[in-house]
């Protein structure tokens, strides 16, 4: 297969469908076709997973796919492509060639911007020419280097003049390159353009909110000069996992991804799942090899299996097509005349696939607490197969996270510390919880010092949606987070990478700390009482946390209930240091009563 993505809808033909005779398979009876049928109808809404973040939505800059992906449905260019890869219309309704070096697009009459604006042909040649501006460092500059000119010609005419003959740049007319916004609607968002507001340009869909580090809608727009579309809005989900995509598709949270990894979800579906709920999920699952893509579709070939093993037979992977039939307990292609039920039995309710990440997360905290624990008891804890927890086992034991016994595994530290990718999943609705409540402490223009951990993570995020501060951290996860956000202004302490925390600590931070100061500086801990303080387990670490606290007027630990009441191995400083603690409503109030009484104000969210 090509690295084009392809889609194939596998179905039963009624006409010819076989009946299973025996135990044998006949796959005489499937035909594939090269689409799916026809709509019935106009739908509320759809979801689309991306990998990522776009951080503009800028067509300049669309270089990439999250961004074409959503600009695709909202921006369209001069030319379109066919599914036949071949030109064709698109706003401009015509497109003639003269001569060798000139190209003369006549535009479409009435075609209406998002703005409510009409597009005319000075529309068309200011798109055209943010693209060749060198100050706007255009994704796409290198398509306009062989052209000499864009003028207009005729109220909705506008011609290109090209230095010598060549055969790409009229293709090029047919992606981002060639996209037309309305001029008054960008030239008014200024450098805002792409990243707040409306993008001004005309598609079957406009841009409605985002939800930034989260999610993007866009709305039906009505007044397109084509052909309606059919769902009302559609909502692209920020998924950076692959894993989390591939359960996203499985619990139904989203509808549909490209380019994902195969191994996310050969992993994710070692668990049983009911068979009904697994048929489901094969209408929207993209099986893919590599980065290839295979929309599989079960078109609805009832409890014997049949479509299932015609699919399978078709897709030619039997690592993939094993792994599925194990995890939904369809029968083999050997009897695809019986039927068999889910390993959890047809009657229960559906039980969302735990990921490989939240397993081992489960397994670590479970394991620090107990000290021990056998295959048995974390395959009922878990709900999977005792040869997927030994699997798991295996792996947290190759990493150092634990020692393997026979039958089990043992924590190889007392009060072990779980590496961050591990931590992200534990109290995750607490920590966001506590990530809004310290938000409301920080002022508009605030200097802002961040430590390194899960709950400061979520706090990063929800500055990153206010903007109008300054952010100095030493943890290189937050730093990603916010470096794609115009209007937060970030400072990166750099040091030791320490790869348990994501962050940057030693000497050189600490040096780097004593020319900055903080109106506020959110420290993140392992543990924390009222006699000990707070802790954390590295002793490096714990300096520079010191550090931070020493520029800052104000202090700020976040720390879930769970962290309260543990003492870990390095003191960061007593509570006398602390001005102020956000926490969850976990904590006791005997606990509270202890932290108020050395002077700190304790938030319970």
């Amino acid at each position: 297969m090509s690295r084009t993505a392809a889609a194939f809808r596998c179905r039963p033909s009624r006409a010819v469908l076989p009946k299973p005779t025996g135990g044998g398979s006949d796959r005489s009876g499937f035909q594939l076709s090269a689409s799916t049928p026809p709509a019935k109808g106009g739908i509320d809404s759809f979801t689309w997973a991306l990998y990522a973040e776009p951080p503009t939505l800028d067509y300049i800059q669309a270089f990439d796919y999250p961004q074409n992906t959503i600009l695709a449905n909202v921006c369209e260019s001069l030319m379109r492509w066919t599914p036949q890869l071949t030109l064709a219309p698109g706003l401009a309704e015509k497109a003639s060639n003269p001569d060798p070096t000139t190209w003369v697009y006549d535009l479409r009459s009435g075609v209406h911007f998002h703005d409510g604006t009409v597009m005319t042909a000075d529309d068309v040649v200011y798109s055209l020419g943010r693209q060749t501006n060198p100050d706007n460092a255009a994704a796409w500059a290198q398509v306009f280097q062989n052209v000499e000119s864009v003028n207009k010609t005729g109220p909705l005419q506008v011609t290109v003049k090209l230095k010598q003959p060549d055969s790409q740049f009229p293709q090029y007319m047919a992606t981002a390159a060639g996209v037309v916004a309305a001029k008054a609607g960008v030239e008014a968002a200024g450098k805002d353009y792409g990243t707040t507001g409306s993008l001004d340009c005309t598609g079957p869909f406009k841009l409605g909110t985002w939800a930034k580090g989260q999610s993007i809608e866009l709305q039906r727009f009505d007044d397109y000069w084509g052909t309606k579309a059919k769902s009302r809005k559609a909502v692209f989900s920020f998924l950076t996992d692959p894993s989390a995509r591939t359960n996203a598709m499985l619990t139904g949270d989203v509808d549909g991804g490209y380019l994902i990894p195969t191994e996310s979800y050969v992993d994710a579906l070692q668990v049983g799942l009911p068979a009904d709920q697994c048929r489901a999920a094969h209408r929207v699952l993209l099986l893919s090899s590599g980065q290839d893509t295979v929309p599989l579709n079960d078109g609805g070939g009832g409890e014997d299996g049949r479509t299932w093993g015609a699919c399978s037979a078709l897709i030619g992977a039997w690592q993939v097509r094993a792994s599925l039939r194990s995890a939904c307990s369809l029968p083999a292609l050997g009897h695809a005349g019986t039927s068999r039920g889910s390993a959890g039995g047809a009657g229960r309710g559906y039980t969302p696939v735990m990921l490989k990440v939240d397993r081992a997360a489960r397994i670590l905290a479970h394991i620090a607490e107990a000290g021990s624990a056998d295959v048995h008891a974390l395959s009922e804890l878990l709900g999977v197969s005792g040869a997927t927890v030994r699997r798991d086992l295996q792996e947290l034991h190759d990493q150092g996270l634990l020692h393997r016994t026979r039958g089990g595994a043992v924590t190889g530290a007392v009060n072990l510390e779980l590496p961050l990718r591990h931590r992200s999943e534990k109290q995750q609705e607490e920590k966001r919880r506590i990530a809004r409540a310290a938000a409301e402490l920080v002022p508009e223009g605030a200097v802002v010092g961040l430590t390194g951990g899960t709950t400061t993570t979520e706090l990063a995020r929800v500055l990153g949606e206010r903007g109008g501060i300054t952010v100095v951290t030493n943890a290189v996860n937050i730093a990603a987070e916010l470096i794609v956000r115009p209007e937060i202004r970030l400072v990166v302490i750099g040091g030791i990478a320490r790869s348990a925390s994501y962050e940057l600590i030693g000497p050189a931070a600490e040096r780097m700390l004593q020319h900055y100061h903080f109106d506020l500086a959110f420290i993140g801990v392992d543990g924390l009482t009222a006699h000990e303080g707070c802790t954390t387990h590295d002793e490096m670490e714990a300096q520079t946390d010191r550090a931070f606290l020493r520029s800052s007027a104000r202090s700020v630990v976040l720390a879930d209930s769970t962290k309260i009441g543990r003492v870990t191995f390095a003191s960061i400083c007593p509570l006398a240091d602390v001005h102020d603690l956000v926490t969850d409503d976990g904590l006791t109030d005997a606990q509270e009563k202890a932290i108020a009484d050395c002077g700190v104000r304790v938030r319970r969210v």
